[in-house]
């Protein structure tokens, strides 16, 4: 089903988002200004031109108990904690100790395999 959009914004207003502006392309700064660039020197562009680059990886729990109706005893199989621990040495191969931040659902399969991780 295609759903009307708001005509201003494009934004699907269906469900009462109205953001309070348009997306904004330069969100993270690292596009400078082009107007106020015109004029600078080389030299002057360079400090405004931002390098940072942000990463966000995604990792989904390992194999779990899919028989088990109650949620806490969805606990990861033992293949699961097999996977868990791959994935871990293979990020840590891959960004060695470069991790700022990590969130884990409280779902105890995500739980478990984040800690393992």
């Amino acid at each position: 089903k295609i759903r009307p959009k708001n005509e201003s914004s494009g934004i699907n207003a269906e469900y009462g988002y109205h953001p309070s502006k348009l997306w904004d392309d330069n969100w993270d700064f690292m596009k400078p200004d082009k107007e106020a660039m015109k004029n600078m020197s080389d030299e002057e562009k360079v400090g405004l031109i931002s390098t940072a680059v942000r990463n966000i990886y995604l990792v989904r729990h390992g194999q779990y108990e899919i028989e088990e109706t109650e949620d806490h005893k969805r606990i990861l199989t033992e293949l699961g904690r097999e996977q868990a621990e791959i994935t871990g040495e293979r990020i840590k191969a891959v960004l060695g100790e470069k991790i700022s931040h990590v969130y884990i659902s409280t779902k105890p399969r995500a739980m478990e395999t984040g800690h393992i991780i």
